[in-house]
């Protein structure tokens, strides 16, 4: 509240921003790995008919296999990308990809925010607690045009509280802010539950 009363706009502007940002991160968190249950709604990697690829030891075979399943499928265009875990993108650097022509020396897989030459992402709202347990990083490859993100009423609702914890000079707030997550299709997905090195 000091702080509030001190400098005014700039603490409330800042304040606003991490409370949109943690909104935003439960958001992606939904679409990447929610459940399904308790009012999450399906996450990617809970989805069914998706292409899934064995757990195990990542390859570049691994990941060029994430590709054919989507390709089959006829998604192979639009938005395009890998999203995967700070731990999966730690492992996918370690992988050799697609040998230099001049020294037969293999480049990194992920290398420069791209891996196999598409856009890679990595994130904690991928779990790494998958099919092969904690050592095992989720990774999904996907046209992620076909991932619809919605929100109803307005993307935030705050309800300021400034009498239940007035005694000690604090003000409580109450973020109310509905969304949900559809695939357009399924097939236009395919994931590695447990990657490993």
């Amino acid at each position: 509240t000091r702080a509030l009363m001190s400098v005014g706009g700039s603490v409330e502007n800042a304040i606003r921003e991490d409370l949109l940002n943690a909104v935003a991160a439960q958001v992606e968190y939904g679409a990447l790995s929610g459940s399904g249950t308790s009012g999450q709604p399906t996450g990617v990697f809970a989805l069914s008919g998706t292409g899934s690829v064995a757990d195990g030891v990542v390859t570049l075979a691994k990941i060029i296999e994430l590709e054919s399943d989507v390709a089959a499928n006829n998604a192979d265009f639009g938005r395009l990308a890998y999203i995967t875990s700070p731990q999966g993108r730690a492992k996918l650097k370690q992988v050799l990809g697609v040998p230099y022509e001049t020294s037969g020396a293999g480049a990194p897989l992920w290398a420069n925010n791209e891996m196999n030459g598409y856009l890679a992402r990595a994130t904690s709202n991928v779990l790494n607690t998958y099919g092969t347990g904690s050592d095992g990083a989720g990774c999904v490859f996907g046209r992620w045009d076909d991932c619809v993100i919605a929100s109803f009423g307005d993307a935030m609702d705050l309800i300021v509280d400034p009498y239940s914890g007035a005694k000690s000079g604090l003000i409580t707030i109450v973020v109310n802010s509905n969304w949900d997550v559809q695939f357009k299709r399924a097939g236009s997905f395919s994931t590695i539950e447990g990657i490993t090195i």
